[in-house]
């Protein structure tokens, strides 16, 4: 039998729940072959269906040897990894973390299902489905033709039919199937990439439009107080957004001119309600010792806005693009950071 199919064999084997009656004799040749072959991780797999005492003292012993020596190799040449806010250890190529080192990629986030790289604060790519042989590439914000187009002209090519969806989508979300060499060879150029790309965005955002100067007003003051809280730029629209550190969760400076006010609020937006109703009751039952903070504005609770979202803010009527407007907004911003963020805080750490 040719080494893939073996492969085959083996991994199916591993996969199955029940039905796993297959000889001793040929899990000790199976793991022979997987030490032989370079399998690290099939190898460990296996050792653990032979029962103890079904085999004779000179194959147990070279079982044991084959087990270690496995469990050795994969120790060398993979790393356990975890994101910042994380539990969950996931398995890489040491090789491959070295070279995200090296072009500067930090892991950050929390989540127990994959793996987020970040490039001084922007997020490059997600490492999902990680598994010993390969992981699924996440590309956020990119069609399946851009993405493919990219992986053609950055010598590629054999990679785009482990493209996920197959057909194009929405610009959105995909996913690349690929093997750890992939990967590594992938990444490096990818990074460079999205950090050259991000820096001429920048060099051509200019702050044109009444909204695009009074946020970047804003941030310029919000930045002088609390530095290093974002790196975020000013555009010409009616909200600007400020991290808090956690998903679906933020802050913002909002302009309503229908309303004709002004507002520095905090946004609950998880797709589903019943979690953003209960990230808001947590915050109401807070109320009035939140409220002792403002004591020039009173704070809004608002359950159901929209369709599922719900908000917290405090509002100045009567807006206008003056410097009184842009000291409000900074100082309630600033407030926001030192009030509110900490009770986000607490929430979280009731949730681990």
């Amino acid at each position: 039998m040719n080494e893939n199919r073996q492969k085959i064999q083996i991994i199916r084997f591993l996969k199955q729940k029940k039905n796993k009656n297959v000889d001793v004799f040929c899990l000790y040749q199976w793991i022979d072959r997987c030490y032989y072959q370079g399998w690290w991780d099939l190898g460990a797999q296996l050792a653990s269906f032979i029962p103890f005492g079904s085999l004779n003292s000179e194959y147990q012993k070279r079982v044991n040897f084959l087990f270690s020596e496995c469990k050795k190799k994969l120790s060398d040449q993979f790393i356990e990894l975890k994101n910042p806010g994380g539990k969950k250890l996931f398995r890489i190529p040491r090789t491959l973390w070295e070279i995200c080192e090296n072009v500067g990629l930090k892991l950050a986030g929390k989540s127990e299902r994959w793996l987020r790289l970040e490039h001084n604060g922007t997020r490059i790519i997600i490492l999902e489905k990680i598994k010993p042989d390969g992981c699924y590439l996440k590309f956020m914000n990119i069609s399946r033709n851009i993405l493919a187009d990219w992986l053609s002209k950055n010598g590629f090519i054999d990679l785009i039919d482990g493209i996920i969806p197959k057909g194009d989508n929405q610009r959105n979300r995909v996913w690349l199937k690929a093997s750890w060499e992939n990967v590594a060879n992938l990444i490096p150029i990818w990074t460079r990439s999205v950090i050259r790309d991000q820096k001429i965005e920048k060099e051509k955002t200019v702050h044109t439009g009444k909204n695009a100067l009074f946020y970047k007003n804003l941030l310029d003051g919000f930045n002088e107080i609390l530095p290093n809280i974002t790196k975020r730029i000013a555009l010409n629209q009616s909200w600007l957004s400020m991290p808090v550190g956690y998903h679906r969760i933020h802050f913002e400076w909002v302009i309503r001119k229908k309303s004709n006010q002004f507002r520095v609020a905090l946004h609950f937006e998880y797709p589903k309600y019943e979690k953003n109703k209960n990230i808001f009751d947590f915050f109401h039952a807070k109320k009035e010792a939140l409220q002792i903070n403002f004591p020039e504005d009173e704070i809004v609770f608002e359950n159901k806005w929209g369709k599922q979202w719900s908000q917290i803010y405090v509002k100045r009527d009567g807006f206008d693009y003056s410097q009184e407007s842009i000291w409000w907004g900074v100082n309630r911003m600033v407030n926001f950071y030192e009030s509110i963020k900490p009770v986000i805080d607490e929430y979280f750490s009731k949730q681990i």
